[in-house]
């Protein structure tokens, strides 16, 4: 009842969308790179992700890690992310590493490998 499906949103959309999310929940058993939950990140959203190689690698300790096939490690890190305070606080400090201009390199980069 409280998943909302959006189909072709604006970046603009976007960014007040992720601005006034309660948190980025991201569960994935493969990723190449993860955009959004760096997205999320850049406007101050707290991000679940699942506990893969690749999340670590792109996002440090900037998230919340959860076992992607635990249920009930999802709905705990849902329900009390907004509860902790050190972690709200370390993915704040981490978003200034994904500004625009950081990213665009970033991403940059990442292409440049993949060919």
């Amino acid at each position: 009842d409280k998943v909302t499906f959006l189909h072709e949103v604006s970046f603009n959309e976007l960014k007040v969308l992720y601005s006034k999310a309660y948190a980025l929940v991201y569960p994935s058993i493969d990723e190449g790179f993860g955009i959004p939950p760096i997205e999320a990140m850049a406007s101050n959203t707290p991000v679940i992700v699942s506990d893969i190689p690749v999340f670590h690698e792109v996002l440090t300790n900037g998230a919340l890690y959860v076992n992607p096939d635990d249920e009930k490690s999802w709905q705990s890190a849902i329900e009390n992310i907004g509860q902790l305070p050190d972690a709200i606080s370390r993915f704040n400090n981490y978003v200034a590493r994904y500004d625009f201009d950081n990213m665009k390199q970033m991403v940059g980069n990442w292409l440049a490998e993949s060919k």
